[in-house]
C-alpha cells in the first residue's frame, strides 16, 4: 500500500504561509518551502495560489478579514466607527505580527479588503462626511495604525540598557536634557496607551 498523501487545500496552503512567515520572515516565503512544508510537489500548491504574489494577497486577505470580523457592527457616529475599524485591524495585525509588513505594504486589492473599506466609508458617510473625505480619513487611520503596529513588534529590550535611571543618566551624558526630563517625568513604552491617545488626538483634529 502506497503512503497516504498529505491532505492539501486553499486553507491548508494558507495555514502553512502563515506559519513559514511567523517562522522565518517574509523572505523566506517561496513556493517551494511552501510545498516542503506541506508535503507535496511545489507545483501542487500552484492549484490553489497561481504564484507568490498571488500567495501574499491571500495572506493580507486573511489578516483583512479577521479586522473586518473583529468590527462587524457599525458604530452610530463617524468618530467612533474609525476608531472601531483601527482598533479591529490593530488587534488583527497583532494576532499576525509577521504579516504586519505584509499588510502595510501590499496595495488594497483583495476583496476583504475592499469589503471593509466599502463599509467603513459607507458608515462614515452616514455619519455626515463626504466620500472623499471619507476615504481620506480611512487612509491616514490605516496608516497610522500599521506604522504603530510595526513600532509595536520591536523588542523594547533590545535597546541597550531598559533600567530607567540608567537610561536617564545615559542621556545626560550624551547631552540630550529634554529626553533624559521626559523619563524622569515618568514616560515608558505604553503601546496600548500610546495607539489609543494618538488615536484620539488624530481623530479629535480631523477636519479642524
Amino acid at each position: 500500500m502506497s503512503p497516504r498523501r498529505p491532505s492539501t487545500d486553499r486553507a491548508a496552503v494558507l495555514e502553512a504561509a502563515l506559519a513559514l512567515l511567523d517562522e522565518d520572515g517574509l523572505e523566506a516565503l517561496t513556493m517551494r518551502r511552501l510545498g516542503a512544508r506541506l508535503g507535496v510537489d511545489p507545483m501542487t500548491v500552484y492549484r490553489y495560489v497561481p504564484g507568490r504574489g498571488a500567495l501574499l494577497d491571500a495572506i493580507a486577505e486573511t489578516v483583512w478579514a479577521e479586522a473586518a470580523t473583529s468590527s462587524d457592527t457599525p458604530s452610530p457616529s463617524w468618530r467612533e466607527e474609525i476608531a472601531r475599524v483601527s482598533r479591529g485591524l490593530r488587534a488583527a495585525l497583532l494576532r499576525r505580527p509577521a504579516a504586519a509588513v505584509l499588510v502595510a505594504t501590499r496595495p488594497v486589492a483583495t476583496p476583504a479588503q475592499l469589503a471593509l473599506a466599502e463599509r467603513t466609508v459607507a458608515a462614515l458617510v452616514a455619519g455626515g462626511l463626504d466620500p472623499a473625505e471619507a476615504m481620506r480619513l480611512l487612509d491616514i487611520t490605516v496608516a497610522y495604525t500599521t506604522g504603530k503596529v510595526l513600532g509595536e513588534l520591536r523588542d523594547p529590550t533590545d535597546a541597550e540598557g531598559t533600567d530607567p535611571r540608567a537610561a536617564r543618566e545615559r542621556l545626560d551624558a550624551a547631552g540630550l536634557p529634554h529626553l533624559a526630563r521626559a523619563l524622569a517625568d515618568g514616560y515608558d513604552w505604553a503601546p496600548d496607551c500610546e495607539f489609543a491617545e494618538g488615536l484620539r488626538a488624530l481623530i479629535a483634529g480631523w477636519g479642524r
